[in-house]
Parts: C-alpha cells; sequence; structure tokens
C-alpha cells in the first residue's frame, strides 16, 4: 500500500516582492510620524535644559544684588585693570588668566557660576584647570542640546581653553546685555575688545 508525501510548496519570488513592498510602505508611513515624536522629545529636553538655566540665572542675580553672570564687570572682573581707560587685561600684577582663575575659564564665563548655583560642587569646576574645566562644562547634561550633538569643535577652533575636538556647547549668552560702557574706545580701533564691547562715551 503506498502512501502518499505531502509537497512543502515555498513562497514565489513575487509573494516575498509584495511582502517586501508591504514592509516597505509601512516603514514609509512610519517614519514620519516617528521623526516627528523624536523631535518633538528633543524640544522637551531643550526647552528644560533652558529653563533650568534661566532658573539658575535667576537664582544668582536674586544673590548678587541683580549682577548677572558672564560679565567682565561682574564674575570675570578680576581679569581687567579698571584704573584704565578703556580698562585693560589685569596684568601684569595682580596677574590673571584663564590658568589662574578659580571657577571662570575666562572673562565671560557664564557656565561656572551657574552650575554652582545648580549644587555642582566638582573639583574641576572649582578648580584653575582651564582646559579640564572647559571639558567638563561640554559633558553638563543642561549645556548639550540633544540635536547638537553632531556638532562638534574641532582642535584650533580659536577657543580660550582648547580641549581638543569634542562636543560643542550649545547655549550662549549676548554679551551686549551684560556688558556696560567703557568711558571711549579711543584707545583702540575697533568696537569689541577680548569679547567685551566698547561703545563710546556719547553713544
Amino acid at each position: 500500500m503506498s502512501r502518499k508525501v505531502g509537497v512543502r510548496r515555498g513562497f514565489t519570488l513575487v509573494e516575498l516582492l509584495v511582502v517586501v513592498g508591504i514592509i516597505g510602505i509601512l516603514i514609509g508611513l512610519l517614519l514620519p510620524a516617528l521623526n516627528k515624536a523624536r523631535s518633538a522629545a528633543q524640544t522637551a529636553a531643550c526647552l528644560g535644559n533652558l529653563r533650568s538655566i534661566g532658573q539658575a540665572m535667576v537664582m544668582y542675580t536674586a544673590e548678587n544684588k541683580g549682577w548677572l553672570p558672564g560679565s567682565g564687570w561682574t564674575t570675570g572682573a578680576m581679569f581687567w585693570n579698571f584704573s584704565t581707560s578703556p580698562p585693560t587685561p589685569a596684568n601684569p600684577s595682580p596677574a590673571f588668566s584663564v590658568t589662574n582663575s578659580p571657577g571662570l575659564n575666562e572673562s565671560s564665563d557664564w557656565i561656572g557660576p551657574l552650575a554652582r548655583e545648580m549644587g555642582y560642587k566638582n573639583a574641576i569646576i572649582n578648580g584653575n584647570n582651564d582646559i579640564a574645566r572647559y571639558d567638563m562644562y561640554r559633558s553638563l547634561g543642561w549645556m548639550i542640546c540633544p540635536s547638537y550633538r553632531q556638532m562638534l569643535v574641532a582642535k584650533g577652533s580659536g577657543s580660550d581653553a582648547d580641549a581638543l575636538p569634542g562636543q560643542g556647547l550649545s547655549y550662549c549668552t549676548a554679551l551686549a546685555f551684560l556688558d556696560r560702557p567703557w568711558e571711549t574706545f579711543a584707545a583702540v580701533s575697533k568696537t569689541e575688545l577680548n569679547g567685551n564691547l566698547v561703545v563710546p562715551a556719547d553713544g
């Protein structure tokens, strides 16, 4: 007595192509929605960072008679000699530089003061190693926007603390809102001196 053996039938090429085509259509429909959701999440995270920075700024100004951090007239005043007009770098004595200014990376550094307002007690942020401090700044979560993670800074970029190639900082401040007019810029032939706004006395 003979027994019939069943024949196993595989997918045909046409069937496989149809399945692949359907998957491609579904991916095409879902990707825009996924990208939109990711963008919304990044926006929320970025707004959270800005909120934290704003709160720390308000706390700092409340504790410092309304002064904002990050100005050559406030947190960066140690870098300047105000007995000259316009002010000149505080050199030779007392000499302050980015390697001899605990807690500040440069005259316009506002990140260090705000980091301390946020409770960072890190020895690098409160130290005087400017390169290590700058490198620490760009590892702070609230200083990096999720959409800005691929914006890398190349070596030799002209930064005051070139900590080798790495993540760029996402947020900055406008120095024009931090500095007050100097008496004159007759001694210099430009409207900016070492990152500080120079405004004519009559302007």
